[in-house]
């Protein structure tokens, strides 16, 4: 970061975490089309990875892994303005056991034990909040799940459910500096019981975003699900707003709804802690992704 920093054609901008760790923005390019993709959660360490891999490609003119990029970088900087938060949460992935998950070492049941706490009640998965306060909870957890992100000395936020997070502190400013068009959330979930290893989802608000919008989200979707298969990925076939009820759309909703009236958005899922998809191709998957935005964003924007 220190290094790309000083270029003429990026800016990095940064918060602090209560804990200390600093969570950064890193934005590249000169054009008049600006996109962003961000990594909410310290569990899914895929779109990291591949976030400074094409950031690497897109500066240094190949990947970390040595590498080239899919398109011309020149090309894609004079054309776009593009933003990677690559993890917005760096004191959970700091807390995480293990730098990704593969399937070899826990079960889902103990890796959701780590993402969200342990229940003393059940030995389980706790429960999931936008904002909570350990001195109000009951039961407490008896470990903190390394998706929440610590804002106080007693209060916890999940960074894509609350505008306390260093998340959407990072996301506020950068909308005061540019117009933005598109964002793509970078996930990643474990897909019990199926076999595909990834999925593109329209926002929750989907139904009530203006036409334009709805129909720039659906051809992103189709565009990254395109990507994949041709990957050899086996993505979830149909394409559809995300599916969360009650509380859980309250919290989205809530986060959200403004930012989905006047921007495009999509997310993209990548199977986790999975011997079905081995830390390599989570990370393809999520790098295809993200090119599959910037060559759509190139052409439709």
């Amino acid at each position: 970061m220190r290094r790309w920093a000083q270029r003429r054609q990026v800016q990095v901008d940064k918060v602090r975490q209560f804990t200390g760790r600093p969570v950064f923005c890193i934005t590249a390019g000169t054009g008049p089309r600006a996109i962003m993709f961000y990594k909410p959660h310290a569990h899914e360490p895929a779109p990291c990875a591949a976030c400074m891999n094409v950031l690497s490609k897109l500066l240094e003119g190949q990947g970390l892994d040595g590498t080239q990029p899919q398109l011309p970088p020149d090309d894609v900087l004079s054309a776009l303005t593009i933003s990677f938060i690559p993890d917005a949460n760096p004191g959970g992935t700091e807390r995480a056991p293990v730098p990704w998950w593969d399937g070899t070492q826990y079960t889902n049941e103990e890796f959701w034990v780590w993402m969200r706490g342990r229940d003393p009640r059940t030995g389980k998965m706790w429960g999931r909040y936008d904002i909570w306060d350990i001195r109000q909870v009951d039961p407490k957890p008896e470990t903190i799940g390394i998706v929440y992100e610590r804002i106080s000395e007693h209060e916890y936020v999940e960074p894509n459910r609350h505008h306390k997070s260093s998340l959407f502190k990072l996301i506020f400013r950068a909308l005061e500096r540019r117009e933005y068009a598109l964002f793509v959330s970078l996930h990643q979930t474990e897909f019990v019981g199926s076999m595909h290893d990834c999925m593109a989802i329209l926002p929750i608000t989907f139904q009530e975003q203006p036409e334009e919008l709805r129909q720039a989200e659906q051809e992103l979707a189709g565009h990254i699900l395109e990507s994949w298969r041709g990957l050899g990925g086996n993505p979830v076939p149909e394409i559809k707003p995300l599916g969360y009820t009650d509380v859980q759309a309250d919290y989205l909703r809530r986060a959200w709804g403004e930012i989905h009236r006047s921007i495009a958005c999509v997310t993209t899922e990548v199977r986790n802690n999975s011997l079905l998809c081995p830390p390599s191709k989570q990370r393809a998957l999520c790098e295809a992704a993200i090119w599959a935005a910037i060559s759509w964003a190139l052409e439709r924007l």
